[in-house]
């Protein structure tokens, strides 16, 4: 699943370059950078550390950041999503068309993607472990909660973990791979920077190395998580006949 996982992500990326270019910076990049100069620049007695009756403690920062944050990324894998599963069962698509099919669920898949970003969080802040099970039980809930409608919450929840079972090491290892062009980015924003990357509004424009591969990330991401997806999905059960860009 690893190697045909990449090939058909490369191969899509490549047929729709232009679009999911469009996507990403649109859905992803823009909406990333207003919300880091928002965090950046509220005021400090919002952020009294020393305090406990501030309005946001030290912990709740990163939490904000992580589960506002996910908001951006589950618009481009809701998105992304379909218009992979539309060009395996059509051989064509684009991004007004999945644009379009996308917004009747996206409430949906917002929440969803806000419930699995305080998960993750939480697992983070108990232990390393469990952030870690958590990211792979969630790791097909937007997929899931855009293809298969019907199911509720709690059915995307079960689904996304009965789909990824047996393939934790696959799942890693496609993580990993798609987070190296972030991971290279944020060593060189480091260097660039001195170590301060988004840490006032004056360093904002520093941490454009780390901003424009965290897009590509990103979308890189979503197209690797919708092949997953289709892929797993169609080893239960067939959900689609694919013509267009394969799965497998």
């Amino acid at each position: 699943m690893f190697s045909s996982t990449l090939k058909s992500s490369i191969a899509f990326f490549r047929k729709y370059w232009g679009s999911l270019s469009l996507a990403a910076v649109l859905i992803a990049g823009i909406p990333e950078v207003l919300f880091r100069s928002l965090i950046d620049t509220m005021p400090s007695i919002l952020v009294d550390q020393g305090n406990s009756s501030s309005l946001l403690s030290s912990r709740a920062i990163p939490l904000l950041k992580g589960t506002v944050g996910m908001i951006p990324i589950t618009l481009l894998q809701a998105i992304i999503v379909l218009m992979v599963f539309n060009d395996m069962q059509s051989g064509r698509t684009s991004l007004l068309s999945a644009v379009r099919e996308a917004l009747p669920t996206l409430p949906k898949a917002i929440v969803i993607g806000l419930l699995s970003g305080i998960a993750v969080f939480i697992g983070n802040e108990l232990l390393v472990i469990p952030g870690i099970l958590a990211e792979f039980w969630l790791f097909l809930v937007i997929p899931i909660a855009m293809v298969e409608k019907d199911l509720s919450l709690g059915g995307v929840f079960k689904r996304s973990r009965t789909l990824v079972r047996g393939y934790f090491w696959p799942i890693v290892g496609i993580t990993v791979v798609t987070m190296v062009p972030f991971m290279i980015a944020g060593i060189i924003g480091e260097l660039y920077t001195g170590g301060i990357v988004f840490g006032t509004p004056s360093h904002i424009k520093l941490g454009w190395p780390i901003l424009i591969f965290s897009v590509l990330n990103s979308l890189f991401f979503s197209i690797a998580v919708a092949f997953v997806y289709l892929r797993l999905a169609n080893s239960n059960e067939s959900i689609i006949e694919p013509t267009g860009i394969t799965a497998t």
